[in-house]
């Protein structure tokens, strides 16, 4: 998949991307029995944004780790990730997913191109971070 001309807001040529995904909580125990994973639950639509935005995917590496598996009934699961993907233009981006991240929601999105940066993320009740 190619970059489109339309995606405009990223300022010159792509040259990294870093997504970051964390939910405050793990979903409730009964979702989490099913057999659907942090990566098809939570790593589902990003890697598709990164394609959008990087040249041509050639290159994709996932860790996963169970460090917060005490809030997470299901044996061996997934509960943060790393997914890394490469451009053939050698651009890589990183997508970061968690389970539990104690300070709330954290959505964040960052695009450095070769003439600047786009940073979009949500925005916290009291503007402190």
């Amino acid at each position: 998949m190619r970059r489109t001309t339309a995606w405009r807001a990223v300022p010159g040529r792509l040259e990294q991307l870093i997504v970051i995904i964390r939910d405050p909580a793990s979903a409730p125990a009964e979702y989490l029995r099913t057999p659907v994973g942090l990566f098809r639950d939570m790593t589902t639509h990003d890697p598709d944004m990164a394609r959008f935005l990087l040249v041509e995917v050639v290159e994709v590496s996932a860790v996963g780790s169970s460090l917060v598996a005490a809030c997470i009934p299901a044996p061996g699961a997934v509960g943060g990730a790393l997914v890394t993907l490469r451009g053939a233009d050698g651009a890589p981006a990183h997508i970061t997913h968690g389970r539990r991240c104690t300070s709330g929601y954290d959505r964040r999105l960052e695009a450095l191109g070769a003439l600047g940066t786009l940073s979009v993320g949500n925005l916290p009740p009291d503007g402190a971070r």
